[in-house]
């Protein structure tokens, strides 16, 4: 669930990786998050056309800061739209909100668009918005510019995704202390009211501005349990809700729960819901599909499945002892432990990437660093121009959303654990929630249940066997946890439709289940069009 778009965002930073020499230092003054309450009940729409979206639209909507103070301060949330390609058949909007948390509903949208069934495109106008302190939407902001998050990330992606040693952990630790510091001095204003009951609220009110009078909604990954929350906070109000790459709600939500015995004082939310193990799972089975393919179709493939594993772990372990580096006209390349972990993980996302994936790790095996960086698009594009905000924004939502651990030092027995019954990924996933140990805030309005409300509508979840972030375990946990849910279940590759491999199958279920209200038969498993390392 964690990264909307992993590979775009590396590829953006590790191209101003020279240019990146700013330190963190002292932060700004604060910028107010919000102003005085305007009343807004409608989407003032304008052209923004762009190469990707010509016909898109945008706007604005205010909406209350605190909904316990409806006429209070107000906030703007940023919100775009493609409007139905058949407007005399139109239904309504169908809202996305593309994963996180803290993914941008506004950048996701073309990508999102773009991989939805071209008949919900015909029937709807799609939508998407970033969430209140995403993006553009009263953004959080923990940094003075965009140097800073491009060293603050790079320093993420090479050292504290996966820390190689104890002083790998020592510094991570003190960096992300220090940033949460940060962040409650510059942000103290509106992380109290960041949570997933807030968006859903919001979500509700943009709903009441498009005048649909029900929703129709699309989420996938964290956008699930945005889903799941408005469903059990407005159980009357969904005409149609998809949910895809999905989340068990209290598992994520409250250390008292578990899909499986992972609960606890001791487990983090990633944890509860077994990301570790999903992650593991579909790593094996990128072992097993590669040397099945052979090496003509996948560089890395040595004769078997335990073969291929072997080959990986022992790469892996040369590079626990120092990086790969080289040294060329466009200066020092550095290859590490944290980056590689980091490269495979987000490459398990979508089974059409992982031939470029095999590729870039036989270079590495080769010892050519620019070779593995090269085959990943990691190098020689554009500088980024625009500040994005999703790992502030992740934290900020995570942390007031999901009950974590509080000492930091817990969280490296966690780590140390997990690594072991989760090689390489267990610490990743549970890294992923050491800011909260550090967080400054809480949301008194955070939602905890109960999630078992009866919809108006049944709601239809999608989950790949081989889902790398939220397994298809927490799909079926789901489905028991809600009142009014069915699964279609992929048998293949992947985290979520528009990153994942294609299934027309699913794809002509979920179009069926919108326009028409059609449920996909109960115990349903499509397949994907095409296996990893036969496009």
């Amino acid at each position: 669930m964690r990264r909307l778009f992993p590979i775009a965002m590396v590829v953006a930073l590790l191209l101003t990786a020279a240019g990146a020499t700013a330190s963190l230092g002292s932060p700004p003054a604060a910028t107010p998050a919000a102003s005085p309450a305007v009343s807004q009940s409608k989407i003032d729409w304008r052209a923004c056309a762009t190469p990707d979206l010509p016909t898109k639209e945008c706007g604005k909507l205010s909406v209350p800061l605190d909904y316990d103070e409806p006429n209070g301060t107000m906030i703007s949330l940023v919100v775009s739209r493609i409007p139905a390609t058949d407007q005399a058949e139109r239904i309504g909007s169908l809202f996305l909100n593309p994963g996180g948390p803290g993914g941008s509903g506004i950048l996701g949208l073309p990508i999102q668009y773009a991989s939805l069934p071209s008949a919900l495109a015909e029937r709807f106008d799609i939508v998407g918005f970033d969430p209140r302190c995403v993006g553009e939407s009263a953004p959080i902001r923990c940094f003075s510019n965009i140097a800073e998050v491009t060293t603050f990330t790079l320093e993420y992606l090479s050292t504290w995704v996966a820390p190689a040693g104890p002083a790998d952990e020592t510094a991570m630790i003190a960096a992300y202390e220090d940033v949460a510091r940060r962040c409650g001095e510059l942000n103290a204003s509106i992380l109290p009211h960041v949570s997933t009951a807030n968006v859903a609220r919001d979500m509700d009110r943009l709903r009441e501005a498009v005048d649909d009078e029900q929703l129709n909604y699309f989420g996938t990954s964290y956008g699930t349990y945005l889903g799941e929350t408005y469903a059990n906070l407005f159980p009357d109000r969904i005409r149609a809700m998809a949910l895809d790459g999905v989340i068990n709600p209290p598992s994520y939500t409250s250390f008292d729960h578990g899909d499986g015995d992972v609960f606890g004082p001791d487990t983090t939310s990633f944890m509860r819901i077994l990301s570790d193990q999903g992650s593991t799972i579909a790593l094996e089975s990128f072992f097993t599909e590669c040397a099945a393919a052979g090496i003509s179709n996948c560089a890395f493939a040595a004769s078997t499945s335990a073969e291929t594993s072997a080959k990986f772990a022992a790469l892996m372990d040369g590079l626990r002892t120092g990086p790969i580096v080289a040294v060329g006209v466009a200066g020092t390349l550095t290859v590490t432990y944290s980056l590689v972990v980091f490269t495979v993980w987000t490459a398990l996302y979508s089974a059409p990437a992982w031939t470029n994936l095999a590729q870039a790790l036989q270079y590495l095996q080769d010892g050519d660093a620019a070779g593995f960086l090269t085959a990943m698009h990691y190098v020689g594009g554009p500088l980024p121009t625009q500040y994005i905000n999703s790992n502030e924004a992740q934290w900020s939502i995570n942390c007031v959303d999901t009950d974590n651990p509080s000492d930091p030092a817990t969280y490296l027995d966690m780590a140390r654990s997990a690594d072991e019954n989760s090689p390489y990924f267990g610490a990743l996933w549970v890294y992923q929630g050491l800011p909260c140990a550090f967080w400054p805030a809480q949301d008194e309005d955070r939602y905890q249940g109960p999630w078992d409300a009866e919809t108006s509508a049944t709601i239809l979840l999608i989950s790949r066997t081989l889902d790398p972030a939220t397994p298809h375990t927490s799909a079926i946990a789901a489905s028991q946890t809600l009142a009014n849910a069915r699964l279609l279940t992929i048998d293949g590759w992947g985290h979520g439709y528009f990153v994942g491999g294609r299934s027309t199958c699913a794809e002509d279920a979920t179009a069926a289940y919108f326009i028409n209200g059609q449920l996909p038969v109960e115990g349903t498993a499509c397949q994907e069009d095409t296996p990893p390392f036969t496009e």
